[in-house]
C-alpha cells in the first residue's frame, strides 16, 4: 500500500488515499464483522444526493478509491452508503450505471448484507472539494501554482464516465462555422423533499439573455437546456457537444468535466458568489478555457434566493 501510495505524484490524490480508512475488522453504524464476503466493500458518506455537483465529486473519490486501492473494477465490489439521504431516482442510476452494483443505504442492509470482512472508507475529501481547491493553492485569495493544476485522475474519471456511457467526445475548435453553444438554463423544481420548490439564480428574462448571448456569439448555434428535465445520459450527450457553455453559477456546472478540451466555459457570478472557484479550478486542470462575468440580480425573494440577469445594463 505505502510502495503503490509512493509512486502517486499528485499530492492531493495521496493525501486522499491516506485518509481513506483500509481495513479488515469494522463496526460502524450497525455493521460488523463477521462472515467473510467475497471482494470489498466500499462505505461512501455523500455530501448530497440532490446536489449533482457533489453527487458527482462523491461518484470521483469512489472512482479514485477503486482505481488506486481496489484491484481494479471487481465486479464483486459493494458500495453502502453512510448516510440518511432520501432516495433520488436519476442521480441513484447514474451510480449503479458507473459502478455496474446497486448501492444499498446502510439503514436497508440486511442481517446477512450488514456482515463483512473487507472495506475501505471512502473519504470526503478530494481534488474536487474545497479542502482540495485549499491543497492546490487554489483558496479564496491563495497563489494558484499552475503546476499543481494536472491531476489526471479527473481526465481518468470522465475517460471512465464517457466508457461507461458510450460517449466520444466533439473535436471541433471554437470559432469553426459550426460552433455549438449551450445556455444551461436553471429551473425551478423540487430538488429534495425539504425543497421549496424555488431555485436560486433562475433566469429572470431567459428569452432577453438568449438574444444577449447570440450577440455575443453570432456564429454559433444556440442550445438552451435545463438539466432538470433530462437524463444524465441526456446531459453527457449535450455537454461533451458543446463548444461553448454558458451558466449562472450552480451545480450543473460539474459538467465542466465533460466538456471537449478545446471548449470554452463562461460562468457568470451574481454579487456574493464570484468567489467561489471550484468550476474555474477544474477548467483550468482540464484545459478548458474559462472565463468569469458578473450577473445582475434583478429580485431578491424572502427565502434569500434570487433571481439574475446576464445582459449588463443598457
Amino acid at each position: 500500500f505505502e510502495d503503490m501510495l509512493s509512486q502517486i505524484v499528485d499530492p492531493i490524490i495521496t493525501s486522499f488515499l491516506h485518509s481513506s480508512i483500509v481495513t479488515k475488522q469494522f463496526a460502524i453504524q450497525g455493521i460488523s464483522a463477521g462472515t467473510k464476503t467475497s471482494g470489498t466493500t466500499l462505505l461512501v458518506r455523500r455530501g448530497s444526493y440532490a446536489n449533482p455537483c457533489m453527487a458527482i465529486i462523491s461518484m470521483y473519490n469512489v472512482f479514485v478509491v477503486q482505481r488506486f486501492l481496489v484491484d481494479k473494477f471487481e465486479k464483486n465490489t459493494r458500495i453502502i452508503w453512510l448516510d440518511g439521504h432520501a432516495i433520488n431516482e436519476n442521480l441513484d442510476a447514474v451510480w449503479e450505471h458507473l459502478f455496474q452494483t446497486k448501492p444499498i443505504h446502510v439503514k436497508r442492509l440486511s442481517d446477512s448484507q450488514s456482515k463483512i470482512d473487507n472495506a475501505v472508507v471512502v473519504n470526503t475529501v478530494s481534488a474536487m472539494g474545497d479542502e482540495g481547491l485549499g491543497m492546490y493553492g487554489w483558496e479564496t485569495g491563495g497563489s494558484r501554482d499552475p503546476a499543481l493544476c494536472s491531476n489526471s485522475t479527473l481526465r481518468m474519471f470522465r475517460d471512465f464516465v464517457f466508457e461507461r456511457y458510450g460517449i466520444t467526445q466533439r473535436t471541433n475548435n471554437v470559432g469553426d462555422s459550426s460552433c455549438r453553444l449551450t445556455i444551461l438554463a436553471r429551473k425551478h423544481h423540487m430538488a429534495h423533499p425539504r425543497s421549496s420548490g424555488r431555485t436560486d439564480r433562475v433566469l429572470a428574462n431567459l428569452t432577453d439573455d438568449i438574444d444577449y448571448i447570440r450577440s455575443e456569439y453570432p456564429d454559433c448555434q444556440v442550445t438552451v437546456v435545463s438539466f432538470e428535465d433530462i437524463s444524465f445520459q441526456e446531459q453527457l450527450n449535450i455537454v461533451s457537444q458543446s463548444d461553448v457553455f454558458v451558466s449562472v453559477h450552480g451545480a450543473g456546472n460539474i459538467h465542466v468535466l465533460f466538456l471537449p478540451p478545446h471548449a470554452k466555459m463562461v460562468e457568470f457570478f451574481p454579487k456574493g458568489f464570484t468567489r467561489r472557484l471550484r468550476f474555474h479550478y477544474l477548467a483550468e486542470c482540464l484545459g478548458i478555457y474559462y472565463e468569469a462575468r458578473k450577473a445582475k440580480t434583478v429580485e431578491r425573494f424572502d427565502d434569500k434566493k434570487i433571481s439574475v440577469r446576464l445582459r449588463p445594463k443598457r
